[in-house]
């Protein structure tokens, strides 16, 4: 039978792997992340599927190969956590999940930044604090008063412009491939129009490494309004 070790499986998640493991593979789940001091757990497997911040450096991939482990999957769109040229080199197959639900990143990215825009972390603190006073941080713009730039209009990204339209902002988009599925949700600008105009800044775009890799810099934060917000649920990779 085919033997799988799965890092990271955090507790709820245990039924819905048994569930869906219609192949009937045999499952060993492990709450812990794989690091170099349990990296032994995966003798006597076939494969090993991990989550983000599992380590599956040259060393573990090594050690993986000798006992025979013929694939690594990663149940996330990122693969950083992964040193993929030893992978290749070791002849390890490595697979991630190409996409997930665009609504969960785009209602997450939607989250942050009206917290930020109301202010929420500053009016919760004074709440724990029984301080009930009225303050002028407390006030804000209205969603509606506001330009929204999404950097990224993939699928990601054009939902995220949807929400936004739907709570009334202008929206606007930059990407070197638009979409056209977007077109009746924002207005494609340049960069140096989307990070001027923008009262909220959200970006959504892979890691390319040796291409984007921290395009956030002094240069991008200095383009932009003094006092607009800025959310990177994307990649850490992208910030300098």
């Amino acid at each position: 039978m085919f033997k799988i070790i799965c890092f990271g499986v955090r507790p709820h998640e245990v039924e819905i792997f048994h569930q869906f493991n219609t192949y009937d593979f045999e499952l060993t789940l492990v709450e812990s992340l794989l690091t170099a001091d349990n990296i032994t757990l995966v003798d006597g497997h076939h494969a090993v599927l991990l989550r983000a911040n599992c380590h599956a450096t040259m060393t573990n991939l090594k050690y993986m190969k000798a006992q025979g482990i013929e694939y690594v999957f990663t149940r996330t769109v990122g693969t950083s956590h992964i040193d993929l040229e030893a992978a290749a080199s070791l002849g390890i197959k490595v697979a991630n999940v190409p996409s997930y639900s665009p609504n969960a990143i785009a209602e997450l990215s939607l989250t942050l930044a009206l917290n930020l825009l109301r202010n929420i972390p500053f009016t919760t603190n004074r709440t724990q604090q029984f301080d009930f006073r009225v303050d002028s941080k407390m006030f804000s713009k209205e969603v509606r008063n506001c330009t929204v730039g999404i950097i990224g209009t993939g699928k990601i990204g054009y939902t995220e412009a949807q929400l936004f339209k739907g709570l009334g902002a202008k929206v606007i988009g930059y990407d070197l491939y638009p979409n056209d599925l977007c077109t009746d949700t924002l207005d494609y600008v340049s960069l140096d129009e989307l990070l001027s105009q923008s009262d909220i800044v959200s970006i959504h775009v892979p890691h390319i490494p040796g291409e984007n890799d921290g395009m956030i810099d002094r240069a991008f934060l200095t383009k932009m309004k003094n006092d607009a917000i800025l959310i990177n649920t994307a990649r850490g990779e992208l910030q300098k």
